[in-house]
């Protein structure tokens, strides 16, 4: 198991997997038979995109304040835990 380090580093990339495996799940319709926890992922993902993309435009306009910063990075560590619990509680139900 990785440590939480190692996911908030990578939380691009585990976002856009989330993402991914979202439309994949979407494009088979069967969005309706979302598990609880990856939807919570999903949207967790979501919002640690978002995040990063509204501090990325600011920065860009060179109108990025505190707030985007901290609000970024909340984000980022929030979906970066979440992703390694899920991801270690699918390693244990699949080693059960």
């Amino acid at each position: 198991m990785r440590p939480i380090e190692w996911h908030t580093e990578h939380a691009d990339e585990l976002g856009q997997e989330v993402v991914d495996a979202w439309t994949d799940r979407s494009n088979a319709d069967s969005a309706g038979n979302v598990a609880d926890d990856f939807q919570l992922l999903f949207e967790m993902a979501s919002q640690y995109r978002i995040a990063k993309a509204t501090a990325d435009r600011r920065r860009q306009f060179a109108d990025l304040k505190k707030t985007d910063e901290v609000e970024g990075k909340a984000a980022r560590e929030a979906f970066a835990k979440a992703y390694k619990n899920y991801s270690e509680s699918k390693e244990r139900g699949a080693l059960a």
